[in-house]
């Protein structure tokens, strides 16, 4: 999930992206496009073992499918 907050701390966007397994964002860093890379890790909650997750949007918090 990423949120876009004004400076007032209002949320102007929420945006899901929905995952098979566990993910968790660990930094978002905005592109010069305007669009946001988000890293972090997705697991399986069966197993021990987990994968690095990137996820890159465009400016209005896209992701493709």
């Amino acid at each position: 999930m990423m949120l876009n907050i004004d400076k007032s701390g209002n949320v102007t966007r929420l945006t899901k992206y929905q995952k098979r397994m566990a993910t968790g964002g660990r930094n978002i860093i905005e592109c010069i496009d305007g669009g946001y890379a988000i890293i972090g890790s997705c697991w399986d909650e069966y197993s021990s073992y987990s994968d690095a997750v990137l996820i890159r949007t465009d400016s209005s918090g896209n992701a493709p499918t």
